[in-house]
């Protein structure tokens, strides 16, 4: 004669070993030998979730709870469904009712938690997370969370310390260290940042985001020598991090490495091509070292992604001026004129291409300009004296 238990403890080890089609048969047949047995239709909840067929899930808890509204679980795995389904109000009404039966579940506040911060609702979400801890302060999520909201909040000091207190209990959080690290630096500790970073590759040597974050703090710090470590440990996890090509990039140019500088921004310029800044960059770099025909390439390619930058045109300007080529030099100059009228050192470049062109009119006509822009340059105010005679 088939027996209901049997057909549970079959159903039970095809769950375990995640047979989940051949379980629900054996709780189906159960449930057609054991009708009243409300704990198979928790069972058959449970695997149809499994197997993303919520709405046959919902059917099975809503049976049970029919015959046992106090089933806390079955409320729990309604507001974990609806939760997850996109249903955030039936979410909250399920945990609320589950916990109108067992209050002191600190699972159940930090889930309800989770529905109030996913609905936007931070206080409530604040107020769940502080019921949860306040039943088990050992809940490291809860801090987390917690602390989380606290930032976005602009609470930096209750973050910092809920940040803290996650990691009293689990001090093996290495992203917990990374976005202390942030909260530290938006209250000006940057050492205090630094240890956080540091403490985070103890933990994960090989992360490029804690890399990076802690390579642009030391650039911060003025600790140019030191970044480059940071960058490099980057870049040989990820060889096509552009940020990481960039920053080291910045660096050699700040320490005067310019070949090395040159060959980082080239490679940026490989992964993006339209990366204006790095064509600008090269651009400056090229100049420095005076190969003006890679610097003019760059120029113009930067321009061509961002033909309104003001400090593009002025650079492009004053190459040309700084070369001898008075005829580009003024084209480029008047350029800038245009996007910026109140450039004083332009017109003053003007008015000495034209005074050399033997353009006396027009250069004082820009000298003037100038000097009203500028009208502590003795120098040009001599310059206008001597001319009008």
């Amino acid at each position: 004669m088939e027996n209901a238990q049997d057909h549970i403890n079959l159903g039970t080890a095809f769950s375990l070993t995640r047979r989940y089609q051949d379980a629900v048969r054996e709780f189906e047949k159960a449930l057609k030998l054991s009708p009243d047995n409300v704990e198979i239709h928790f069972h058959l909840g449970s695997l149809y979730s499994n197997l993303g067929k919520y709405d046959q899930a919902i059917g099975e808890y809503r049976q049970l709870l029919d015959a046992n509204p106090g089933h806390v679980n079955a409320h729990c795995k309604l507001g974990l469904i609806f939760a997850n389904t996109g249903r955030p109000d039936e979410a909250v009404a399920e945990y609320q009712k589950a916990l109108e039966i067992n209050s002191a579940d600190s699972g159940l506040h930090n889930n309800l938690g989770d529905v109030f911060y996913k609905q936007g609702s931070m206080e409530q979400a604040r107020n769940e997370y502080a019921a949860a801890l306040k039943i088990n302060p050992n809940l490291s999520e809860a801090h987390f969370k917690l602390g989380f909201i606290f930032e976005c909040q602009g609470l930096y000091p209750d973050a910092i310390r809920e940040y803290e207190a996650a990691l009293k209990i689990n001090p093996r959080q290495a992203a917990i260290f990374n976005i202390l690290a942030g909260v530290h630096i938006k209250l000006g500790k940057i050492s205090e940042a630094e240890a956080d970073y540091r403490r985070a590759l103890e933990l994960n040597t090989a992360d490029p985001v804690t890399l990076l974050n802690l390579a642009t703090l030391l650039m911060r710090q003025n600790k140019l020598e030191e970044a480059p470590e940071f960058l490099l440990r980057a870049l040989k996890v990820n060889p096509a991090n552009v940020e990481g090509h960039s920053l080291l990039g910045q660096i050699y140019a700040q320490l005067g490495r310019r070949d090395e500088a040159i060959a980082e921004f080239k490679r940026v310029v490989e992964l993006n091509p339209i990366d204006a800044n790095m064509h600008k960059m090269l651009a400056f770099i090229y100049e420095q070292q005076n190969h003006i025909e890679d610097a003019l390439k760059e120029y113009e390619q930067a321009l061509q992604l961002l033909p309104r930058d003001l400090q593009l045109r002025l650079g492009l300007a004053n190459m040309f001026y700084r070369s001898g080529d008075y005829p580009r030099a003024l084209l480029e100059f008047k350029e800038v004129i245009k996007l910026d009228e109140h450039q004083a050192d332009a017109f003053l470049k003007i008015g000495n291409m034209y005074f050399k062109q033997q353009q006396n009119q027009r250069a004082l006509e820009a000298w003037e300009r100038s000097l009203e822009l500028d009208p502590s340059n003795e120098i040009l105010r001599n310059n206008i004296k001597f001319i009008k005679g």
